[in-house]
């Protein structure tokens, strides 16, 4: 492998780092916003909260809440 793809790949480890951190700090500000719309169960809030919050964070885990809890 040259040294100009080595440092590419060197450069994206360090933004994935930085990205990561980023994640991070996203779940600390709306991770406790998500367990509290699953306790309290209320469908169109937690809807609501799908179409509101960024992408990537716990929109997978509110929209696999929504399908278990829509039907019951």
């Amino acid at each position: 492998m040259d040294q100009a793809t080595q440092q590419k790949i060197a450069q994206a480890k360090l933004l994935q780092e930085a990205a990561d951190k980023l994640n991070q700090e996203i779940d600390k500000l709306l991770g406790s916003i998500a367990t509290e719309a699953m306790a309290k169960g209320d469908i169109n809030y937690i809807e609501e909260l799908i179409k509101e919050m960024p992408d990537g964070f716990a929109r997978s885990e509110l929209q696999t809440w929504l399908k278990q809890n829509a039907h019951s």
